[in-house]
């Protein structure tokens, strides 16, 4: 089976990556997906779990600081340990293939910077034989 991954490119100054993170979550867990977030660091975790709190309503979550789950289908980590189908990469790393992932999300946020990181996994998945859509956000 291939796994597809998407690619949202933020291309409006003012974006908020926790805006459209939450409406991913959101969208996939409507479509009954269990969901790893994989962060960059402690920082971005402690942000985004307070984003999965407000808002439009809670969206149920745990932060696996040490990697031990609860059973809550949207996970934060910052490692790629025990991950769910469905994975939001926002590391610096490409997410690796394992057995039972189908979906990666990546999100571009509009800067110099993260737009090359990107890059960088869209070859890495290219290479990999995944699907790779893009999907363009204003």
């Amino acid at each position: 089976m291939t796994v597809q991954a998407d690619f949202y490119l933020l291309n409006r100054p003012g974006l908020e990556l926790e805006a459209v993170l939450r409406t991913l979550v959101k969208k996939a867990r409507s479509a009954g997906f269990r969901i790893s977030i994989i962060t960059r660091d402690a920082d971005q975790t402690e942000m985004l779990d307070e984003a999965l709190w407000q808002g439009t309503g809670f969206l149920p979550h745990e932060t696996l600081i040490r990697g031990k789950k609860t059973g809550s289908p949207i996970s934060l980590a910052m490692t790629t340990e025990n991950l769910e189908p469905l994975v939001i990469n926002l590391s610096c790393k490409p997410v690796s293939a394992f057995a039972k992932l189908k979906r990666v999300l990546e999100i571009v946020p509009n800067e110099d910077h993260m737009r090359q990181q990107s890059r960088d996994h869209y070859r890495n998945y290219q290479q990999l034989g995944w699907q790779l859509k893009m999907h363009k956000i204003n």
